[in-house]
């Protein structure tokens, strides 16, 4: 089985509807539908589950046997808006629900594969990924770096000769990604991974690091 949080949005439903269709797993979508109307993202797509973002963080701290039999987890979720100030709101969404979900990865042998954002490059024009180059202009993106940078320790954390969780692949998010989706090219998205072999080192337990 595969998991997407944030799988009822607009990259997590196109994410969704690949996976199913390229893969055949079993997927189970996390999300948040207190906005009704992202249920037609999901309405046609043969979905194995849906479990409340809420829900499915609660019960993966009390058992974190639920991630039996999980493959991967591909986290999408996260409060998206440049213009939302309230910080306590998007730490505890943004930054606090993904430690956890990746601490019960961690823990269980899960692979995790999370989307962060260009926004943590602010107004800068260097677009490799250094510190220096890393200056957010909201609490969004702040939101975003922060999780980058406790991913950044956890790696250093894991013993080189581990074989837990090697690598925690991630992809800063650049609108020129989505709008490939946008324009119903979602098919290009995934010939590009399948041209890095990324299913492979997914699906196919090679231990291998995924180049960014």
């Amino acid at each position: 089985m595969l998991v997407v949080t944030g799988g009822a949005g607009f990259i997590g439903s196109n994410l969704v509807r690949e996976l199913i269709d390229k893969t055949g797993e079993k997927v189970l979508v996390v999300d948040d539908l207190s906005n009704g109307k992202k249920y037609q993202n999901i309405s046609n797509l043969n979905i194995s589950d849906y479990l409340d973002y809420q829900e499915f963080i609660d019960s993966v701290d009390k058992n974190q046997s639920l991630l039996k039999g999980v493959k991967c987890i591909f986290h999408q979720g996260a409060c998206t808006d440049t213009t939302e100030w309230d910080g306590r709101y998007m730490m505890k969404t943004n930054f606090t629900f993904s430690k956890k979900l990746l601490q019960a990865s961690i823990e269980s042998n899960v692979r995790f594969i999370y989307a962060s954002s260009a926004a943590v490059y602010g107004s800068s024009k260097d677009f490799n990924e250094h510190e220096d180059n890393e200056d957010p202009l909201n609490v969004y993106g702040y939101s975003k770096l922060l999780f980058d940078q406790y991913v950044r320790n956890i790696k250093k954390s894991i013993k080189k000769n581990s074989d837990l969780l090697c690598n925690i692949p991630s992809a800063r998010i650049f609108e020129e990604f989505k709008k490939l989706f946008l324009f119903g090219n979602a098919e290009k998205v995934f010939l590009m991974m399948q041209e890095y072999n990324i299913f492979n080192k997914i699906f196919f337990d090679t231990h291998e690091e995924i180049k960014q």
